[in-house]
């Protein structure tokens, strides 16, 4: 710094925050440097973790993490073969460990081929009620694996909300979410059709304009694609219907003439000697073909538009149906009145538009509400007070169904709904026989949310920002009865411990306690054991989180843990070295050799055992 004028140097104030203190801030006991602690302090007793997913010997990794001093553990394996693996012994003796050490046990379920609403995430086959019923036994089943888990009542039983493609969201400019595009489900083959949002200059209006921009715009577009695609299908088969009726017009003279006795082998064509008569003859039979063709297209049209028609638009369709089975008599009827009896259905057909795109989410709601629905129930009816607790977990924003707060919200309140209707049956007719007061308890007690925090972050890749994705969470705040605590940069589900990526997990914790929340913490922080030479991420937890060392008041928290495991150089430094402690405080043996003590020093050091040179 330069000296001034008169000789002196000017001082500068050097303010504490610009000082780096090597480690704890021992002004700020809140704050650490290079540790993941992220500002909120919550009890070991609540945090927990996942056993490895990938291996049938549960009951190892259990006692792994009890061992570590963990609470909560949730158990389970992602795939339902390396599930079905698991002896049920297993689920016995685990359920033991748990009542001796006060573990508090909860379960994954396997992720299975088909999704909860019955439908294939691959899309090969068309949604069939059998397929939701096959699943729902399948989540059934793993109620029934898991009651041998605890002696108590309402333990979490995890499920994956969706495994479909799904609307994607991303932030636009005003800071509003906007629809980046669509996913539609063909109903009548069960595949999925991404329809991405598009600019198109509309002559009307001399613009360019968005196809959809809010939920009207969206149902409007598509009504219109059901509608193109309806007239296509009509067109095609009025067209090759024009050519089979201009075939048969062509052969019907000839055939009125001499088709008896074609047809009872009285001549055969070769003795057909009319000029133009044999190829307008097999001109008509070509027709025939046509026209049988075309009757099956027709037929397939009929049944589309009974399935995805309105009442009113169904009445017609079944109206012109009637008409057609008074003109046709089977295969026997002439073609040209097969063609008239045609003509009734098509005229019906022009005049109704079955919806047979819908987006996936209308689709698939009420059918993955009433899986988990049933699910609970049967947990209920099986075991009573027992009962396990169904949370449905959240998946990413990107690429997947029901991934918005308000989608999810939407889904448990179907499934509670569906809960209670079907609680309040008689038992005789599959209910519960409760009542509706008792019904509606049950399905809040029994139904609820797990809200995986990485999950919601990867909406980041879309542009939104903390703000927006609290606004998420506090759309579904009322109904989270389970936590999955991982970290991550917003871009994939990376399970970094808490504090060691940029998830608002703070905020989350806050908008979920003033709800009320209560429920155990499972921290998924699976990328330090698989990329650090299986260290466990225990003690960056404890930091992460801001855990007390020992449950007392006053107790100091494991992210101050850092203070006492300073290098020598950093901040005032360790005040007593090892060396001290092996010189004065282990006895004599451990004094230099000239003192009268074992401990040798270096080669040529003052310790060394040498005389003076």
């Amino acid at each position: 710094m330069a000296e001034k004028r008169d000789g002196t140097v000017p001082v500068k104030e050097v303010k504490v925050s610009e000082m780096y203190l090597g480690g704890y801030e021992g002004l700020d006991p809140n704050k650490a440097y290079d540790t993941p602690f992220f500002g909120y302090h919550g009890k070991t007793g609540v945090l927990g973790a996942p056993t490895k997913p990938d291996t049938a010997n549960q009951i190892q990794q259990v006692t792994q993490l009890l061992n570590q001093g963990m609470v909560p553990v949730e158990i389970g394996t992602l795939q339902p073969d390396i599930f079905d693996q698991i002896p049920k012994q297993q689920f016995a003796e685990i359920r033991r460990l748990a009542k001796l050490t006060g573990a508090k046990i909860s379960m994954h379920a396997p992720i299975i081929g088909f999704d909860p609403s019955g439908m294939d995430p691959q899309g090969h086959r068309p949604w069939d009620e059998s397929y939701r019923v096959a699943v729902e036994k399948q989540l059934s089943g793993f109620v029934d694996r898991a009651s041998d888990l605890t002696e108590k009542g309402g333990m979490p039983i995890n499920f994956h909300i969706s495994g479909m493609p799904g609307k994607r969201l991303k932030m636009g400019p005003d800071g509003k979410p906007e629809t980046e595009f669509l996913v539609l489900v063909n109903k009548e083959s069960g595949g999925f059709a991404p329809v991405p949002q598009k600019l198109k200059f509309n002559p009307e209006t001399g613009k360019e304009e968005k196809e959809f921009s809010d939920e009207k715009s969206e149902l409007n577009f598509i009504k219109k694609i059901n509608k193109d695609q309806w007239i296509n299908e009509l067109q095609s088969v009025t067209y090759n219907k024009t050519i089979g009726d201009s075939m048969i017009e062509r052969g019907v003279v000839h055939m009125q003439a001499i088709g008896k006795e074609l047809k009872d082998e009285k001549l055969k064509m070769e003795d057909v000697n009319e000029p133009g008569a044999r190829e307008a003859i097999s001109e008509y039979k070509r027709g025939k073909v046509y026209l049988m063709n075309v009757q099956r297209n027709v037929y397939d049209l009929v049944n589309q538009a009974y399935k995805y028609c309105n009442d009113d638009e169904k009445k017609k369709i079944v109206e012109s149906v009637e008409k057609f089975r008074g003109m046709y008599k089977g295969e026997e009827t002439p073609p040209e009145q097969t063609s008239e009896a045609l003509n009734v259905m098509l005229r019906a057909l022009e005049e109704v538009r079955p919806q047979v795109y819908e987006r996936v989410e209308d689709f698939a709601k009420d059918k993955t509400a009433q899986t988990f629905a049933n699910v609970a129930l049967h947990g209920y009816k099986q075991y009573k007070d027992k009962a396990p607790l169904i949370t449905v977990e959240n998946v990413y924003q990107e690429g997947f169904a029901f991934s918005s707060g308000e989608e999810m919200s939407s889904v448990i309140k179907s499934a509670r709904k569906q809960f209670v209707e079907n609680a309040v049956k008689p038992k005789d007719k599959g209910g519960a026989g409760v009542s509706k007061d008792e019904a509606e308890k049950l399905s809040e007690k029994l139904i609820g949310l797990t809200l995986d925090v990485g999950h919601m972050n990867i909406y980041k890749k879309a542009g939104y920002e903390d703000k927006h994705l609290i606004e998420e969470v506090k759309k579904i705040s009322q109904y989270v009865k389970h936590l999955h605590l991982t970290d991550n940069f917003g871009y994939s589900d990376s399970h970094l411990p808490p504090g060691m990526g940029n998830v608002p997990i703070k905020e989350y914790l806050a908008e979920l306690e003033k709800k009320g929340f209560s429920g155990t913490r499972i921290v998924e922080a699976a990328a330090i054991p698989v990329h650090f030479n299986g260290m466990s991420p225990f003690p960056y937890i404890l930091e992460g989180m801001g855990a007390q060392v020992y449950n007392t008041p006053g107790s100091a928290y494991w992210n101050q843990s850092f203070a006492m495991q300073q290098g020598y150089f950093g901040g005032y430094g360790q005040v007593l070295p090892q060396i001290n402690y092996e010189s004065f405080g282990a006895g004599f043996s451990q004094l230099p050799t000239e003192l009268g003590g074992q401990r040798q020093g270096a080669q040529g050091s003052r310790m060394s055992g040498k005389g003076l040179e």
